[in-house]
């Protein structure tokens, strides 16, 4: 009978504790950090030589905040010519009790020719992605948008560490293409869970049987 006691005094331990101990929660969604707007993302451009990691406040000829909560992906000419692929990520966690993320964006996309033009929008997490632009045509997201909110149930995740990534691709040599992404929040939908005071009661109360259960067995054996 001992052992029941240790286990169930681990989960209550876990249940009090553990959730978000070691959360990295999504940050700086409008880009409105101070000095560093782009504080918590981070940035990748491609000139098919290979991926090239780059800090993307430091990074103008690439990277930009125009202001209204948006950040700026774009390519430029005369500052590097070659580059045609250029991405912002975050990676982050949610809570381990959420079975439920709705991540929510405003858009705008200048391609040059969406025809050899791209841009996506992704959370991935392990090798499972969804993509923030499913169900759109090309057209609609060209068209830009606001306040577009995706649903994702995360109960079935093998980890509580995500990314967020928007990547633009120009393909037809013609740089004046430009993205951008505003006032990105991901709102967690956690399940119906022990509230702290309680789960802290429940700790107490399993810490005080623990002698209790040991003087007894003493006792009888």
């Amino acid at each position: 009978m001992k052992r029941l006691y240790l286990p169930a005094l681990l989960a209550l331990f876990a249940l009090g504790a553990a959730p978000g101990a070691l959360a990295t929660p999504f940050a700086n969604g409008d880009f409105s950090a101070s000095p560093n707007p782009f504080a918590a993302w981070q940035g990748q451009t491609d000139d098919g030589l290979g991926l090239v990691n780059v800090d993307p406040g430091s990074t103008p000829n690439h990277y930009a905040t125009p202001g209204g909560g948006a950040a700026e992906l774009r390519f430029d000419p005369s500052g590097d010519p070659f580059v045609f692929s250029v991405t912002l990520f975050q990676d982050f966690t949610i809570n381990p009790l959420a079975t439920a993320i709705d991540v929510s964006l405003d858009w705008n996309w200048n391609p040059s020719d969406s025809g050899f033009d791209s841009v996506s929008a992704m959370i991935e997490s392990g090798p499972t992605f969804f993509d923030l632009f499913g169900g759109l045509t090309p057209a609609q997201i060209a068209a830009g948008g606001t306040g577009r909110t995706v649903h994702i149930d995360s109960t079935g995740l093998s980890t509580s560490s995500l990314a967020m990534q928007f990547t633009l691709g120009d393909f037809d040599f013609n740089l004046a293409d430009t993205f951008r992404v505003a006032n990105i929040s991901v709102t967690e939908q956690l399940a119906s869970a022990v509230d702290e005071p309680a789960s802290l009661g429940l700790l107490a109360l399993g810490l005080a049987l623990v002698p209790g259960r040991r003087r007894r067995t003493s006792a009888t054996g």
